[in-house]
């Protein structure tokens, strides 16, 4: 009786350290969401407002507002972001891409790559509604 639970013992044992050594070599990896599943399609082909509208809306037109625009840049809906651009493009991207004084939005984390893409490629592409 004595022999069976040693070597169970020793059984359970060599189990564990298995399991224990299998998990520190294989469990515990900093990997990020872009190694793990490969780079994802960013779209920006036929890029419109529409598809950019609740971004902005979110991120930039509550400090953007016509009435007291957060460092006098007043854009608070398509047109007043249109005619902005047209004057101003490489600032917002700068901004954008945290590339400037004035980062945006500010105090709050940059955008995602892809996104400042799509709004690189709605703005080269005519800014279309």
């Amino acid at each position: 009786m004595q022999g069976y639970r040693n070597k169970l013992l020793s059984s359970v044992c060599l189990i564990l350290v298995f399991s224990y050594t299998v998990s520190l070599t294989t469990g515990c990896e900093y990997d990020n969401e872009e190694d793990f599943y490969g780079k994802r399609f960013c779209d920006t082909n036929s890029v419109t407002y529409s598809a950019l509208e609740s971004r902005f809306e979110q991120q930039c037109f509550g400090c953007h507002m016509a009435d007291a625009p957060s460092g006098n840049v007043a854009i608070y809906d398509y047109n007043s972001l249109k005619a902005y651009l047209n004057i101003s493009k490489n600032t917002l991207l700068g901004s954008l891409n945290h590339t400037t004084a004035s980062p945006m939005p500010k105090g709050r984390q940059k955008w995602d790559k892809c996104d400042i893409k799509k709004v690189e490629a709605w703005i080269n592409q005519g800014m279309q509604p």
